[in-house]
């Protein structure tokens, strides 16, 4: 959550910096060389020494030797918490799952998204920023075409469209049909509209009464294609309804993962996989938890839910949640209804980032729903330094939200 091993550079460079005297200048990462004897004799290893361990250490005793950091998507994401996965970072000290994720940069004022440093020392919390571009800004209609499997057809390479500016003005050139294609979007869009074939996204409908024609070229374009959607059942993250929020996460019961078939529970897996699956244990010394899914009972769905509500009441009382909001703090919201000013979040946005806040706004506790390990801190307190405590927030699966346009 703090660092990326896939990382394409580990250079103290890459973050802005200039020079690699000092630790102050010098990357949390480290490259090493053996002078003497073998990697074997250095690092606790399995398989002959061919795999040494990760996950909760790199040690035999707490460690794995099969560690799924990220998952290779083989279709287009549904879902933009599909982008979890996406490795967006550059440097190692930027983390490598950043959409969705509510920690806070060590290297950066927990008040704050961007911070100077120093000379020639630049430090941005990357989770932060492209949560607060993402989320409430696009939306993915699952419209795409349908591409062959290796056992659909050969998958060969496809002949790249003219990007001359002679062949592209003088359009002598017929777009090249993809070979790897098994249905093209022209015609995903119209199975959708004239013969009600479901999208990806099965809870996309479309407005009734819409010229079939126009409805099309705006599906077939970014820039329109929410302007014809709808969708069915949007969840209300700002909801304070224990019973809504049970409902909300019980939606994931009944649901057979790789081979584990249904059995009632609701399972929350973090990657998608053929392979055997197995339920996390809760806890980080163990394998499952590294490579399985977390598995809820209805009891600790209603714990889950029970946290998700209190945590959700205290954050509301909070007024300034950005750094705009501490130059100019936002007067206090009273809604009808409403004896004490409250402000609900303003956007999903909100509801996943942590607030950029100097207060001690609230201590709650709740149980984790999925151990019987202490209760765990709901809120967290900020100082000038001091990245808030949020690497124990329960933080529900990403709830759909009604497309928009952008």
């Amino acid at each position: 959550t703090h660092s990326n091993p896939l990382a394409a550079t580990q250079k103290p460079s890459a973050g802005g910096r200039i020079g690699t005297s000092g630790a102050r200048g010098a990357s949390p990462s480290y490259q090493l060389s053996v002078r003497t004897g073998a990697w074997e004799n250095v690092l606790e290893n399995t398989g002959a020494g061919k795999l040494a361990f990760g996950g909760n250490s790199a040690t035999y005793a707490t460690g794995d030797s099969r560690v799924i950091l990220a998952e290779i998507p083989l279709v287009q994401p549904v879902s933009l918490a599909q982008y979890a996965h996406a490795n967006f970072g550059v440097r190692d000290q930027q983390p490598l799952l950043s959409i969705g994720n509510s920690f806070a940069s060590p290297l950066v004022d927990a008040k704050k998204a961007l911070q100077d440093n120093g000379a020639n020392w630049s430090e941005f919390d990357q989770s932060y920023l492209l949560n607060a571009t993402l989320w409430d800004g696009y939306f993915l209609s699952s419209l795409a075409p349908w591409m062959k499997s290796g056992t659909a057809g050969v998958i060969t390479p496809a002949t790249p469209t003219p990007t001359d500016a002679v062949t592209v003005a003088g359009k002598t050139y017929t777009p090249p049909t993809d070979p790897n294609e098994k249905k093209t979007m022209t015609q995903v869009i119209s199975d959708f509209i004239n013969g009600g074939m479901p999208l990806d996204n099965p809870r996309f409908s479309l407005e009734s009464g819409r010229d079939a024609v126009a409805t099309a070229a705006a599906l077939a374009d970014y820039r329109r294609s929410a302007a014809v959607l709808l969708n069915k059942g949007a969840f209300n993250v700002n909801s304070t309804s224990v019973a809504a929020w049970t409902a909300f996460l019980g939606t994931a019961k009944n649901l057979a993962i790789a081979d584990k078939s249904a059995n009632g529970d609701a399972r929350f897996p973090r990657v998608l996989t053929k392979d055997t699956a197995v339920i996390a244990a809760g806890n980080t010394d163990d394998p499952s938890n590294w490579a399985g899914f977390a598995n809820l009972s209805d009891a600790q769905i209603a714990n889950l839910a029970n946290a998700i509500v209190a945590e959700n009441k205290a954050r509301f009382a909070i007024i300034a949640r950005s750094e705009r909001d501490l130059v100019k703090a936002p007067g206090s919201r009273l809604f009808a209804g409403l004896a004490k000013a409250t402000t609900p979040y303003l956007g999903l946005s909100e509801f996943i980032n942590r607030f950029l806040t100097p207060e001690t706004p609230y201590v709650a506790t709740a149980r984790p729903p999925w151990t019987t390990a202490k209760p765990v801190r709901l809120g967290w307190k900020s100082s000038s330094n001091a990245s808030p405590n949020s690497s124990t927030r329960p933080m529900p699966p990403r709830p759909a939200t009604a497309p928009r346009s952008r």
